[in-house]
């Protein structure tokens, strides 16, 4: 069985889009999300449901590498994201669990998965400034 394309935005990441532009030149009319994923919208979560299910969206959202969910990914999370309320409700079933493992898997939220997503050299940077940042506050003196 043939392996799913890449997504083009983890190829961006990664920059095998640019070292091998002619090889993706069918990609040059991809629909491209619009917007950051954005916050929580329940649609169809029971009323006492929905805090659990928004802490679980939550959750997706900030641990998922950056830069990866977009807008069009919402209600694809959503679905993740009830599925993830029951398990740590205890109420998910096995066969769901290994649904839930699978779409985290394509979102990029298991170790081996996340290897293969890639930080653009702009994010490497802005991310070890802050790492620098955080350096000088920790050695700073602190008045007793």
């Amino acid at each position: 069985m043939a392996r799913h394309p890449k997504p083009t935005a983890e190829l961006k990441l990664n920059g095998t889009f640019e070292h091998n532009k002619g090889r993706y030149a069918g990609r040059a009319n991809e629909p491209q999300p619009e917007g950051e994923i954005g916050d929580f919208e329940a649609v169809h979560v029971a009323e006492d449901a929905f805090e659990r299910v928004s802490d679980a969206f939550q959750s997706i959202k900030s641990a998922a590498p950056a830069g990866v969910l977009k807008s069009s990914d919402r209600i694809y999370v959503g679905i993740a994201a009830r599925m993830l309320a029951e398990f740590y409700a205890g109420t998910l079933s096995d066969g769901r669990l290994n649904l839930l493992e699978r779409m985290l898997s394509k979102l990029g939220l298991n170790p081996t998965d996340r290897t293969r997503i890639g930080v653009s050299k702009q994010e490497r940077k802005e991310v070890d400034e802050f790492a620098e940042l955080a350096a000088e506050v920790r050695t700073a003196k602190r008045p007793n």
